[in-house]
């Protein structure tokens, strides 16, 4: 419905004259009013529509990138944390070998020394022991008169107690035990090293139980410390090749550092 411009009388859409003042009515007005009406309309609801369509911009092309610099990030991190442990494991190795290689060496000469000090000790003991059984009204050692060559052992016995030179090298040995506990998980590169050590420790003991007691009779005294003092130096000799930078002055150190 619609009404008449000219008497305001209210006429269906589709008449062309008033019926009743006779004015014709024209629709083209209406009608490109309402067409236009329509057309903002559609404008209006296409516009919103384009809006809507509008891509959202994807959070996966930003998350995506994220993961990747992560996972850079991540291995660059672990790699430097494996080279960094490496480096201080390979460090912790060195050092421990490096203390390994001093012990051995301290352990080598100090049985050197004192296996020197009990050769003097045994040699001494065999002298007295020989002039006892030669003399015939005993001989005087310590400043007392031995008659036999017990009292002869016994009494050069107290004298080299007197001087701290048994107790000097109990001293010493005590000290190459407690290294050779340290010393017994050698690694791979001082194993042979270790091996020639353990065997000069047997001799050594071996020599300095002598230097505190001497056994047998004088004849196998001489024979066995003989070859204890052959043993030692073969045993040192090898040592030598295998681990060639020993301080041999220490060795001196360790016999002017008794006085028989």
């Amino acid at each position: 419905m619609h009404n008449c411009p000219n008497c305001g009388q209210e006429l269906p859409e589709e008449s062309m004259f008033c019926n009743k003042c006779g004015s014709k009515i024209h629709l083209e007005s209406t009608i490109s009013e309402d067409f236009n009406n329509e057309v903002a309309a559609t404008s209006t609801t296409l516009s919103d529509m384009v809006v809507m369509d509008k891509p959202k911009k994807s959070k996966k092309k930003i998350f995506i990138p994220m993961i990747v610099l992560i996972l850079i990030l991540g291995s660059g991190g672990g790699y430097w944390y494996y080279t960094d442990q490496q480096k201080k494991e390979e460090a912790r190795i060195e050092a421990a070998e490096t203390k390994y290689q001093e012990d051995l060496s301290t352990a080598v000469l100090k049985m050197m020394g004192f296996s020197l000090i009990s050769e003097e000790v045994c040699s001494t003991y065999s002298d007295v022991w020989n002039r006892a059984i030669e003399a015939d009204y005993g001989i005087e050692v310590n400043g007392k008169r031995a008659y036999d060559f017990n009292e002869a052992i016994v009494y050069q016995k107290e004298a080299f107690e007197q001087h701290d030179i048994l107790d000097a090298i109990k001293k010493n040995t005590d000290e190459v035990d407690k290294l050779m506990q340290g010393l017994n998980s050698p690694p791979v590169k001082y194993q042979k090293a270790y091996d020639f050590l353990v065997e000069l420790y047997g001799l050594y003991t071996q020599y300095t139980d002598q230097a505190d007691s001497p056994t047998g009779s004088l004849l196998e005294f001489n024979k066995k410390t003989n070859e204890l003092s052959s043993e030692i130096s073969k045993a040192y000799n090898q040592f030598k090749i295998l681990l060639p930078n020993l301080d041999e002055n220490k060795i001196k150190d360790y016999t002017d550092s008794v006085t028989i």
